[in-house]
């Protein structure tokens, strides 16, 4: 076998050494500054990259601070114009009471009116009714027809009173 051959060593290693040198060459000059190329390309994309993503991240917080506060405003607001509505609704419902209070009063005190009318219309009734019945009361029990009606008013007036008191 050639290869363990102690005498073909030398011109074997002198080859190894012009490839490797050869090899050394062509990878530093052309296949090295590729790959380093597509490695900084792919590492200024990357950087590019984090740069529009930090870029739209701020954005997106910014908007998101607005959305925010457009919100609190428009709870702000409509929470203004809803006490706003229950002031005013309140304001009505009180002016409402008062004027059905007003309305109940008069009415009350009308038919406060009409029924002392009433009573003492019926008290006058009642003593002119009362007056008839005793008289014939009177005529039929003792049998006199003609009773003076001043003396029977009278007496009704003094039984009336001891009614009262």
């Amino acid at each position: 076998m050639p290869q363990l051959d102690i005498s073909f060593y030398p011109p074997q290693l002198v080859w190894l050494a012009i490839t490797f040198i050869l090899l050394y060459f062509a990878m530093a000059k052309l296949a090295l500054p590729k790959i380093s190329a597509v490695l900084e390309e792919r590492q200024d994309r990357i950087e590019n990259d984090l740069t529009k993503a930090e870029k739209f991240k701020n954005e997106a917080e910014e908007i998101l601070a607005t959305y925010e506060k457009t919100v609190a405003d428009a709870r702000s607001e409509a929470l203004g114009i809803i006490k706003q509505a229950s002031q005013e609704m309140a304001e009505e419902s009180t002016k409402r009471h008062a004027a059905l209070s007003a309305s109940l009063a008069e009415k009350a005190e009308a038919a406060e009116k009409q029924i002392a009318g009433a009573k003492s219309q019926a008290i006058s009734n009642i003593a002119s009714v009362a007056a008839e019945v005793a008289g014939d009361a009177t005529a039929k029990l003792i049998g006199v027809k003609d009773i003076d009606e001043g003396k029977l008013e009278a007496a009704l007036a003094d039984a009336m009173k001891e009614q009262k008191g």
